[in-house]
């Protein structure tokens, strides 16, 4: 009776560890000396997708139709039956012809006399994970792809996430900044810091529609949004911030309302330009036959000269307006810029002489012909570099530069000058109607100087730093769209 009852419990004890075995996460093979299968979990029939029965005491060349290593079947297993350990990749063949990634770990199985009577694998389904983890590199790569600079950080407020768009802003990589904490940072990433610590600690979302920042050596406009992240049950569980750069993009804006100003301007002077003219012909004219009536010498003669100056300066604001409007006949030609710059400079030797202001001359050979309206192309350098030359009281350099853009089928013109600089915050008001940095000035000349080469579907950008003079660069393509030469 005893002995009936100590097998029925073997027998328990068995099955109780085969339904542990079967139910392991894990594909378990127990192999023979010779390679045959002697044991077989139901997670590996499973993963193969095999009746059970059909896999054990499969030979090694069964086990080559559904089970490839990354070295030969033989040799792993000679290895293990020699005491080594195994861990490589290997991969299964169910038998609808799928492809499943495992990981393998292979040991010696011993008898209980401590002798090696086989070879036991254990086999991970890596199919998952690969998915995961190939889930996770694609959205990395979204995530890096994107031109808007992205941050996490912990309910602690130490860094989870930087893409590489947010590291490049601020001059790091992001294996640098991953897990330090982000207030220590507060130098280096300017008011992101406060702000996206403030989000943490207020549950608040902020924004943060621009600020300077400077990037590769240039100051440039970024905007910033900061947000609260929350778990499942509405818990602050960290914050992020998204940081881009609107540099573009205010530039653009800027571009357009000067243009829109500039149609404005331009309208509104052809419409009245020609009824204020009239009158101050009117007056002019009286004032020159009052001047007949008075002897050179008496005081009448200086308080009509004034009047007939200002009457004078108000006409040529009046025909500044006038060239605000497109020419309805331009007068296009073949010029050669070299020489209408050569001709501009001639002329402001002598205020260049006096202004202590030495001239240099960077004319590249390269610089092809090209159709431009000629009076009014000279009338935009002539108006560039007299300004040049009155941005430096004290004297200095004005450096007049050409160049050739092959890849923009472009002229390039740049206007260079030693002077006071104009505030960063003064550069986007260049070219508005009537805003000037000069005392004495209108503003029409520089305002007119962009409208002609916009004419020319050109382009005037400037580079200046305050104290540190100012780069005006003329860009006019070749091929403007202009039908014929006159």
């Amino acid at each position: 009776m005893s002995d009936s009852v100590s097998l029925e419990s073997l027998y328990e004890d068995r099955q109780t560890l085969y339904d542990v075995l079967d139910n392991l996460p894990l594909g378990v093979v127990a192999l023979s000396t010779s390679g045959k299968a002697i044991f077989i979990n139901q997670t590996m029939a499973d993963m193969l997708k095999l009746p059970l029965k059909k896999l054990v005491r499969s030979s090694p060349a069964d086990q080559d139709h559904w089970l490839r290593f990354e070295s030969d079947h033989r040799q792993m297993l000679d290895a293990c039956l020699r005491g080594e350990r195994i861990a490589c990749r290997a991969y299964l063949l169910p038998a609808k012809g799928e492809r499943i990634p495992v990981r393998i770990h292979a040991f010696p199985l011993c008898n209980k006399h401590g002798d090696t009577a086989g070879v036991v694998i254990l086999i991970h389904n890596l199919q998952e994970q690969n998915v995961l983890e190939q889930s996770q590199r694609e959205y990395r790569y979204i995530v890096d792809s994107i031109n808007t600079g992205i941050i996490s950080v912990d309910p602690r407020g130490y860094i989870t996430t930087c893409n590489k768009t947010f590291s490049e802003y601020f001059g790091a990589k992001s294996c640098e900044l991953m897990g330090k904490y982000f207030p220590d940072l507060r130098a280096q990433m300017g008011p992101a810091s406060s702000l996206l610590m403030q989000a943490l600690q207020t549950g608040q979302s902020i924004s943060l529609p621009e600020f300077y920042h400077e990037l590769n050596g240039q100051e440039r406009i970024f905007s910033l949004e900061c947000m609260p992240l929350r778990d499942e049950s509405g818990g602050i569980s960290g914050a992020f911030a998204m940081v881009r750069d609107i540099s573009t993009q205010r530039l653009m804006e800027a571009k357009v309302n000067r243009a829109m100003q500039l149609n404005i301007a331009g309208e509104l002077g052809a419409g009245i330009a020609h009824e204020i003219r009239n009158p101050l012909t009117s007056i002019r004219g009286f004032i020159q036959l009052l001047k007949g009536r008075f002897t050179n010498t008496s005081p009448e003669q200086e308080y009509l000269e004034i009047m007939l100056g200002e009457l004078d300066r108000a006409n040529n604001i009046i025909k500044k307006f006038l060239l605000l409007s497109k020419p309805q006949n331009p007068k296009l030609q073949l010029q050669d810029l070299n020489y209408i710059l050569d001709d501009m400079l001639k002329l402001v030797e002598g205020e260049a002489l006096i202004a202590e202001v030495e001239l240099i001359r960077r004319f590249s050979p390269e610089v092809p012909l090209m159709v431009v309206e000629t009076e009014s192309i000279k009338q935009v350098f002539l108006n560039l570099i007299q300004n040049a030359i009155q941005a430096m009281p004290s004297g200095g350099k004005l450096t007049v530069a050409t160049e050739f853009l092959p890849v923009n089928n472009a002229n390039l013109v740049k206007i260079s000058d030693t002077g006071v600089g104009i505030p960063s915050s003064l550069l986007a008001k260049l070219g508005n109607p009537f805003f000037t940095t000069r005392k004495n000035g209108t503003g029409l000349g520089l305002m007119l100087s962009y409208r002609i080469v916009e004419n020319h579907n050109g382009k005037i950008e400037v580079e200046s730093t305050a104290g540190a003079g100012a780069t005006f660069s003329v860009t006019l393509p070749i091929s403007a769209s202009h039908p014929a030469l006159d």
